[in-house]
């Protein structure tokens, strides 16, 4: 009983210490900051992770960009506005006559599903992971793998959306980024 009372007494310390400090009044005055529209942030300083106090950056909320791209600044440097760049999307109408891979929703399963491939490799519980243009990563009862789909049989082709063209261009730029990378 008396270990319950000395606990419940620390607690009891430990919040009166933490409501006489100054966060719970910093923390209010950061969300009515963020409650209000098109308010500016009025911090004056910011805290690295090292600790160190660096001039907070004021700037506008703005509504988040359709599809942004994130740049990373150095490490240690605050988050400022200039960081994120707004990138044009490509749409169907740049390329009226370009064919899209459009892997199956929801991804194809099958209770005790069997693969068997052209090349006389045999998976058995297959469980798809991910389809693109031309291979299919799985599970399967003795780990993972990732097949060619042109080496599996036209039903689970059909299941996977797969089309040879498509399969061809895929392959052949996997191939050209593979021969681009630096070598390790």
């Amino acid at each position: 009983m008396n270990q319950f009372l000395l606990i419940a007494l620390v607690l009891v310390v430990c919040a009166g210490a933490y409501l006489r400090s100054q966060q719970p009044k910093e923390w209010n005055q950061f969300l009515e900051t963020l409650k209000a529209p098109g308010n500016l942030a009025t911090a004056e300083t910011a805290v690295n992770p090292d600790g160190t106090s660096v001039p907070a950056v004021s700037a506008t909320v703005h509504p988040k960009p359709a599809a942004p791209e994130y740049i990373n600044p150095a490490p240690g440097t605050p988050i400022h506005s200039s960081h994120i760049v707004d990138v044009a999307q490509p749409s169907a109408s740049d390329h009226p006559n370009a064919q899209i891979f459009v892997p199956p929703n929801p991804l194809p399963s099958q209770t005790a599903w069997v693969w068997t491939t052209s090349d006389g490799r045999t998976f058995r519980n297959v469980v798809v992971e991910k389809v693109e243009a031309d291979r299919v990563t799985i599970f399967h009862d003795q780990g993972s793998a990732v097949i060619d789909i042109n080496l599996l049989p036209d039903e689970i082709q059909g299941r996977l959306n797969y089309n040879p063209q498509l399969a061809a261009q895929a392959s052949a730029a996997r191939s050209a980024a593979a021969a681009a990378a630096p070598a390790q």
